[in-house]
């Protein structure tokens, strides 16, 4: 899990990093989305597309099924 934290974080600074996380996760997040600082993926993010206009605030936990 600390490997998706790690690209998750290089990706939302840099240009074109996304397409790491969607080739190994599926994950995909729009630069535009507003995310908070200690936002957890419980599950590494697979699957997972966060749109342009979502706000998520901070110390959320996201997982699928709950």
């Amino acid at each position: 899990m600390k490997l998706f934290e790690f690209i998750f974080a290089i990706c939302r600074k840099f240009p074109g990093g996304g397409l790491l996380l969607r080739m190994i996760y599926s994950f995909e997040c729009d630069k535009k989305a507003i995310i908070g600082k200690d936002v957890k993926f419980l599950h590494r993010g697979f699957g997972t597309v966060i749109s342009a206009r979502a706000i998520i605030g901070n110390n959320v936990q996201i997982q699928h099924h709950y």
